[in-house]
């Protein structure tokens, strides 16, 4: 995790101003993930580019991540599982490489219950943000960024799936360009956001978070710890960035972003086709129907018998 000044900030962010009115968040989200934030300090480190492509399982436990609430997260051959049983869990995966621009998506069974807040997003250190977040107990789900900190009501818009999310496993991503943002849900566009639409737009290095944030207070009641474990399942992780660098820095006003070793968007056209290449590899391994592998098998055993 990387410390800094001692800055913090919640993982919640205007999440409760969008959707929730006056509800508060347990212990201020209970975790913090503290941060140099190069707004306030031109001391901070530069952050670690992940500068490639990464395909994750998440069948066990990896070095790419730190980790808030360690001790509610698993891992097994369905993938991670991510536990609130208590008002002081709030479990993260925090991906310890940064990109500058690009895309993540993850194959996510969200957490049920009034409260329970399932994430994926793209946080930076000066407070740029963006992300989808699911509500555990509806089919409703947001797409939400933040600049600099700042929120405006504009810059979240919800929707309702047409599935239930919290029972059935389905493909979140985010891919964050220089000039657009497209959140997709199972590789179809559900919203965009162009870099001029708002007149402020992230432009700072992200790292992926993933995990579950909690309220105290809800419209459609308060969280029932009787009924926990609360959890959220996450059976892979695809990310990819389409910068090269071996770190990014802020300049010396935090006005720009350094790649250094490299340059930004270096690498687009190589991140896109390897997020091309993991997907078919995913669907390779992952889409024949069982009945289909087995009746396979039986054929397959058959001509052996007669070679």
């Amino acid at each position: 995790m990387k410390v800094g000044l001692g800055l913090t900030f919640s993982l919640f962010s205007g999440i409760a101003l969008a959707e929730l009115g006056t509800s508060t968040t347990t212990n201020t989200i209970s975790q913090i993930y503290t941060a140099c934030d190069p707004l306030l300090a031109s001391t901070c480190s530069p952050d670690l580019a992940l500068a490639t492509g990464l395909s994750i399982d998440l069948e066990k436990s990896s070095g790419l991540f730190d980790t808030l609430s360690p001790e509610k997260i698993s891992f097994n051959k369905h993938g991670a599982s991510l536990q609130v049983t208590g008002d002081t869990d709030n479990p993260f995966l925090i991906l310890k490489n940064y990109i500058m621009y690009g895309k993540i998506e993850a194959s996510i069974k969200a957490a049920t219950g009034n409260g329970i807040i399932s994430h994926l997003q793209l946080h930076s250190d000066d407070f740029d943000m963006i992300e989808f977040y699911i509500l555990g107990s509806s089919n409703k789900t947001h797409t939400f960024f933040e600049v600099k900190g700042a929120f405006s009501g504009e810059y979240d818009e919800s929707f309702v799936l047409d599935f239930d999310p919290r029972t059935e496993y389905h493909k979140y991503a985010i891919e964050w360009t220089e000039n657009e943002i497209i959140w997709s849900v199972d590789g179809n566009s559900v919203r965009s956001v162009t870099k001029d639409q708002f007149g402020k737009y992230p432009q700072s290095p992200m790292q992926p978070f993933i995990g579950i944030t909690q309220l105290t207070d809800y419209d459609d009641g308060v969280i029932n710890y009787s009924h926990s474990p609360f959890t959220m399942y996450v059976a892979n992780m695809i990310i990819v960035d389409y910068s090269k660098a071996s770190k990014y820095q802020y300049n010396s006003n935090a006005t720009s972003i350094d790649a250094l070793d490299g340059s930004i968007n270096e690498r687009e056209d190589t991140a896109k086709e390897e997020y091309q290449s993991f997907i078919k590899s995913a669907n390779g391994t992952n889409d024949l129907n069982p009945s289909y592998r087995g009746l396979i098998s039986v054929l397959l055993l058959l001509i052996s018998f007669f070679i």
